[in-house]
């Protein structure tokens, strides 16, 4: 949760309570810390507080803007033949006598 600001807003009184017993904690209030973390990671994912929903996010952008750019490409090469043909012919008249 340290690179998720977010989430570490959201449940930073609770957080700031495990880390603190954390220290003196033995095998079992351990096991109920790693616990009580586990419910905060769970709550943090159904409040879309994780980075996945963001990675996501980000994710469909990128395909969406690689969509947009393949068809751009594919435009600019149509002009460029057409243009390229347009010069060529432009070419062949101009050397005729």
């Amino acid at each position: 949760m340290n690179k998720n600001t977010a989430a570490a807003k959201v449940f930073a009184d609770r957080l700031t309570d495990i880390k603190s017993k954390l220290s003196a904690a033995d095998s079992t209030d351990f096991n109920n810390l790693k616990r009580e973390f586990n419910e905060i990671q769970a709550e943090a994912k159904q409040m879309g507080l994780t980075g996945s929903k963001a990675a996501q996010e980000m994710k469909s952008q990128l395909s969406i803007r690689l969509g947009l750019l393949t068809l751009m490409l594919a435009k600019i090469k149509k002009q460029l033949k057409s243009t390229i043909s347009c010069l060529s012919m432009c070419v062949s008249i101009l050397r005729k006598p």
